[in-house]
């Protein structure tokens, strides 16, 4: 990972928002109800949290100025990096066919929640189909993959890390890409580092569903 500050990009990713109770119920409960396949409203995710529908209409708004939320009409198809609109990123679950908003998603969201899932999406630079085994919080792939990991100003995420947040099928198609690219920054990550990243970004949604199982 050479000098990659894995504490400074999560903070970076992280809430910003004048509402971040809020926003962590939206996000929270949107992400495991998608995960039920089951899009939640407004009014679904005000009565698991216990926040009234102001509260988790204000959460939702910050969210969409963030660009960390999908909508149709009233409900949640897409957060926390889940969607269930069709995008490169294709996420195999036991019970489920869904996408990411990104690579990093794809691999990170189910190793950090402990699911097992086949990630499949395909090199920017040449095009090869790349799959990924995920399984007991680790991930394994036939060849280097390797994630480019946006580093740089991030006001949206779907629009500023989302669309960079690619696995390539080696480190040299990562180089050449670059190459074409010469305004993106960013850090390049094997796949163990991302699966390390993924369990900072998604663990606590981890934590919180052990909680609420414990409480239940």
């Amino acid at each position: 990972m050479g000098d990659f500050d894995q504490d400074t990009l999560v903070a970076m990713l992280a809430d910003t928002s004048e509402a971040p109770g809020a926003v962590a119920a939206v996000q929270y409960h949107g992400l495991v109800s998608l995960l039920d396949g089951l899009p939640p409203t407004v009014s679904d995710i005000a009565e698991l949290s216990g926040l009234s529908p102001d509260e988790v209409e204000d959460g939702t708004r910050a969210l969409i100025d963030a660009g960390r939320i999908e909508l149709d009409g009233d409900r949640v198809v897409g957060v926390g990096g889940l969607t269930l609109n069709t995008t490169g990123h294709a996420l195999s679950l036991p019970n489920a066919q869904m996408h990411t908003w990104c690579a990093l998603d794809a691999v990170g969201i189910p190793a950090a929640l402990g699911l097992t899932a086949t990630v499949e999406t395909r090199c920017p630079h040449c095009g090869a189909r790349i799959v990924v085994h995920v399984a007991d919080g680790g991930a394994t792939a036939a060849g280097p993959v390797t994630l480019f990991c946006p580093t740089g100003p991030c006001d949206n995420v779907r629009t500023d890390f989302c669309s960079a947040a690619n696995l390539f099928c080696s480190p040299i198609h990562v180089s050449d890409w670059r190459a074409e690219h010469p305004s993106r920054s960013g850090e390049d990550l094997d796949l163990a580092a991302t699966v390390d990243l993924g369990h900072a970004m998604w663990g606590r949604y981890q934590h919180a569903r052990d909680e609420a199982e414990t409480s239940g």
